[in-house]
């Protein structure tokens, strides 16, 4: 095993997102709250219970810096309905934590998955190009 292995990647991933635009940011939150899903849902299903606790988790504080980044004066309705979709998503992973319950963590992946698709087809991006609307594009 390398011992500079997960210090490197860490020092990457660090660099990669205190470089990227916003546009890029949201992104990787979107492919993050969709890995994590994936890892919990599993988790749950084979009644690994630690592992799926740390999972959602790290969904949920996808889901709410997704939220923090919504620029509400300048997104205005869409903003909004943003903000609501947002809670509920966050509510769902919560309940799928508290239940021990996949099928509200499959829910909110699905939903990500589309956001992701969404997102990518109206600004043009490959699919796997990390790279939004109602959020605050502002460097």
């Amino acid at each position: 095993m390398n011992p500079y292995g997960k210090d490197a990647r860490q020092t990457y991933q660090n660099t990669r997102v205190n470089t990227a635009s916003r546009k890029d940011l949201l992104f990787m939150l979107l492919q993050g709250g969709i890995k994590f899903l994936h890892l919990a849902e599993e988790s749950l299903r084979e009644d690994r219970l630690e592992e799926a606790n740390e999972h959602l988790i790290r969904a949920q504080e996808v889901v709410s810096e997704l939220r923090a980044s919504l620029d509400r004066k300048r997104g205005g309705e869409f903003a909004e309905r943003m903000d609501a979709l947002y809670d509920f998503m966050y509510r769902q992973l919560v309940s799928a934590n508290v239940q021990k319950d996949p099928q509200p963590a499959v829910r909110v992946r699905e939903m990500l998955e589309d956001l992701l698709s969404t997102w990518q087809e109206g600004l043009g991006q490959e699919e796997g190009e990390t790279g939004g609307g109602g959020i605050d594009q502002r460097a």
